[in-house]
């Protein structure tokens, strides 16, 4: 009987390191995840692969009670702007299907170092001022949405 606690114990503490519940809060995901959705994230592919552009991700650091959902827009190495709203990595402009809304979003150009991310919410109708965006370093990457 009392390994039966054990395994079910050590399988409910490997479950929540492999499986990440999320409630989507706020509308900077919009119009891909609505405010109050439920989700799921994992660490687990990027055991076997790494981020990926347009990856939507679980963002976390240390000392926060919550994380962000964000989508990887420019991976380790590359050189980003934001010109007039449109996406230029490496001095070519990404399409964004994802992103609907438009906006005239600038930044200048930054290249970003070996272990970091930029990562940005699909919706560019809120003002650039009051999104969280920038980059974030491998290690605060929580886990990859599955759904």
């Amino acid at each position: 009987m009392r390994w039966r606690f054990i395994v079910l114990l050590a399988l409910a503490l490997a479950a929540r390191c492999l499986v990440i519940p999320v409630r989507v809060t706020g509308d900077s995901m919009l119009p891909t995840y609505a405010h109050g959705r439920l989700s799921v994230a994992s660490p687990v592919p990027y055991w076997f692969r790494a981020p990926r552009r347009g990856d939507i991700v679980l963002i976390g650091r240390k000392g926060l009670a919550y994380g962000y959902l964000k989508r990887i827009l420019s991976l380790p190495g590359e050189t980003v702007e934001m010109r007039n709203g449109e996406l230029w990595v490496n001095g070519r402009q990404v399409p964004e299907p994802h992103a609907l809304f438009s906006s005239a979003w600038r930044w200048p150009a930054v290249t970003l170092a070996v272990d970091e991310y930029l990562v940005m919410g699909d919706n560019r109708q809120i003002p650039q001022a009051l999104h969280c965006w920038g980059e974030v370093r491998k290690c605060d990457l929580r886990g990859v949405l599955l759904w």
